[in-house]
């Protein structure tokens, strides 16, 4: 899902890595402000991608949140839907992720190697008690134990999954704080896991941050790389993340995919642009 054009050089870095391992349909949810070029991306045969016009349920904070909640109920009952960030790189085959929202209806994926107990992950889960509509117990059973942190960025699920009505009725109400559907996902998997209708993507090679890359998972090891919070434009936030995704730019801008050398130098970006602008200036050196 593109909303404004600050991720379109992500989009088509995400989309160009995904064609390397995955053959079938792809859509992206554009809101107008994105639509023009995002329609160019898609529409390069090296891509060969749809795109769906969308019109966010409201504009303002979470706005994006709340829209990730909704989008795959959107789409026919018979798909097996993969959702992914526009910050991401593939380097590995999904059909795991696929096989497991087809199994269980709906598959989250662990966040390297966090869990529920961490103390950020505990304080963001414990900021929803505030919100009547949503079941505290919940909050309780994942602070009891370690359970896997989920993380939206990538997640799957059929459209009609029981889980995502729900998930979306308390991301709106927890909507005025710090990313409330990622919050809320974890409530769904402490809910719906038990009757397995949801599931967890374990050990983070499916949600991996390249600055928080879990000790023992292999470069090699890793389908999916996670540039959260701009981490492949930022060396002082990542080194490794400039060193992963900076090639993969270079190479679509090389072949021009997307038009990308007609509008990459206009995307409002402070991060990227200083990127484009400074990068061979600084050391890459591990």
């Amino acid at each position: 899902m593109l909303s404004g054009m600050a991720h379109l050089p992500n989009l088509v870095c995400a989309t160009q890595t995904l064609r390397k391992y995955y053959d079938g349909l792809i859509d992206v949810f554009a809101w107008k402000e994105s639509l023009p070029i995002v329609k160019r991306i898609c529409g390069d045969s090296r891509i060969d991608a749809g795109f769906i016009p969308w019109e966010p349920l409201f504009h303002g904070k979470s706005d994006t949140y709340v829209d990730k909640t909704r989008l795959i109920q959107t789409l026919p009952a018979s798909d097996d839907v993969l959702f992914l960030d526009a910050d991401v790189l593939i380097h590995g085959h999904l059909e795991p992720l696929f096989d497991g929202i087809e199994l269980y209806g709906c598959m989250a994926t662990q966040f390297c190697d966090w869990v529920s107990t961490g103390g950020s992950i505990s304080k963001r889960i414990n900021s929803l008690r505030q919100f009547p509509e949503i079941d505290s117990s919940l909050i309780d059973t994942l602070l009891e134990r370690p359970w896997p942190s989920v993380n939206t960025g990538i997640f799957g699920a059929k459209p009609d999954s029981p889980v995502l009505p729900l998930w979306h009725q308390w991301t709106l109400a927890a909507k005025d704080t710090f990313i409330p559907d990622e919050k809320v996902m974890h409530l769904m998997v402490a809910k719906f896991g038990p009757t397995n209708e949801i599931s967890v993507a374990g050990g983070g090679k499916w949600n991996c941050s390249p600055k928080l890359q879990p000790v023992g998972l292999a470069d090699s090891d890793v389908k999916i790389w996670h540039f959260h919070g701009d981490s492949g434009w930022r060396i002082e936030k990542s080194r490794k993340g400039v060193q992963l995704w900076y090639p993969v730019f270079c190479e679509c801008l090389d072949k021009n995919i997307g038009g990308i050398q007609d509008w990459y130098k206009d995307i409002p970006s402070k991060w990227f642009q200083t990127l484009i602008r400074e990068i061979k200036t600084w050391d890459l050196s591990i």
